[in-house]
């Protein structure tokens, strides 16, 4: 096969290595309000024997009767929601919170955080959360936090 009957192939070659780029813009940011919810309340879930996370009880921005509580891994990480209707939300990384049903907060928890009916909430002082938290992720494998 002689060369100058190659060239035509080599023009669809070269074609489709063509790449093309797009900018978009930051986020218009002018108009966003942010607000601070203040913590109400703290527990931390134990089952008897090991440290299993936390939940804050956080009040309603506009409405005292619209509190939720986000329930923390002992990583101290949100990784569920239950809002005051007693409906309990797990986050999904990439994807949308998974809708895990409607029940007491105690429940909710033990869904989220996928553990077993012994898991008890034994309520603190806001205050002291952070420490304590801290103290336990300085015991979890890596000793993260400490």
């Amino acid at each position: 096969m002689r060369p100058s009957s190659l060239l035509p192939w080599l023009g669809l070659f070269v074609a489709g290595c063509v790449t093309s780029t797009t900018t978009v813009g930051a986020v218009e940011t002018r108009g966003a309000l942010i607000s601070v919810v203040p913590a109400e309340r703290a527990w931390v879930v134990e089952d008897g024997k090991s440290f299993l996370g936390s939940v804050v009880r956080f009040a309603g921005q506009s409405d005292p009767e619209e509190f939720f509580f986000m329930v923390r891994n002992p990583w101290d990480q949100d990784v569920g929601m239950i809002d005051h209707l007693g409906r309990s939300w797990k986050r999904i990384p990439h994807e949308e919170d998974a809708w895990l049903g409607t029940g007491t907060v105690l429940e909710g928890v033990q869904q989220i955080l996928g553990v077993g009916e012994e898991a008890r909430m034994a309520e603190l002082p806001i205050q002291q959360l952070e420490a304590r938290t801290r103290a336990e992720r300085a015991r979890l494998p890596g000793g993260i936090g400490g």
